[in-house]
């Protein structure tokens, strides 16, 4: 992860390639403005101190309309480990099928992973589960090594990447989100013997629920268990 206050230019490498692509791939013909899906603010600093930031991408008139909204988690000079997760919430005539929703996110975390620098991508395991809200959702997940730091991962850390999507028939709206958290740092001592130091303390606020449901992440806390998607 870098360290120091990056420059504007470097810290918008970190969030913008899904917000662009997503703007791409969503260009079909749609309607109204979707409700915005947020992390519910009460347990965002229950484990972790995570920052929110919102943006909004939309079209024009009947086109699609899509908001986005950020959560990073920066850490210091050590464990736990920095994240991100980037929430979309996606409004269209029609209901976009589960199938084209999970296409579109494979998508998006394929070239970001490309854009990123995020090598040796490995898919693991997906499922699904039902969110504290009741929203049933599907969910992938894959690992990889970032091969150059860029403003919240060092050179040569692991992380894990979560794609999560489900439509909310009560607000209409699709939502789609997206993680990356680093889970592992290589240390070498001065006599160049090598080891990973492991902790899942991000991943877990993020993507964890009370059941382990992703990979066995269990958190009461977690942010993407406790997405908002309707009023």
């Amino acid at each position: 992860m870098s360290h120091g206050a990056p420059s504007v230019a470097r810290a918008r490498r970190v969030h913008p390639w899904l917000a662009l692509l997503a703007v791409a791939a969503l260009a079909m013909p749609g309607c109204l403005e979707p409700h915005r899906a947020i992390v519910d603010p009460d347990v965002l600093t229950r484990e972790l101190r995570w920052v929110r930031a919102d943006r909004v991408e939309t079209g024009s008139g009947l086109g699609t309309h899509a908001m986005e909204t950020n959560y990073t988690f920066r850490a210091g000079s050590g464990p736990p480990y920095s994240a991100i997760l980037q929430v979309f919430s996606i409004r269209e005539l029609g209901r976009r099928g589960t199938d084209d929703l999970l296409a579109l996110t494979h998508d998006l975390v394929d070239q970001g992973a490309a854009a990123e620098g995020i090598e040796d991508v490995q898919a693991d395991r997906e499922g699904t589960r039902t969110l504290a809200n009741g929203l049933k959702t599907h969910w992938f997940s894959q690992e990889g090594t970032v091969s150059a730091s860029t403003a919240l991962f060092k050179q040569d850390v692991r992380v894990r990447i979560i794609g999560e999507v489900g439509y909310d028939g009560r607000s209409s709206t699709s939502i789609i989100a997206v993680g990356i958290a680093q889970v592992a740092s290589t240390q070498c001592t001065i006599l160049n013997t090598c080891s990973q130091r492991e902790d899942f303390r991000s991943w877990n606020s993020m993507v964890g629920d009370p059941q382990g449901s992703v990979r066995g992440a269990v958190s009461q806390y977690g942010l993407i268990h406790h997405l908002v998607t309707h009023d």
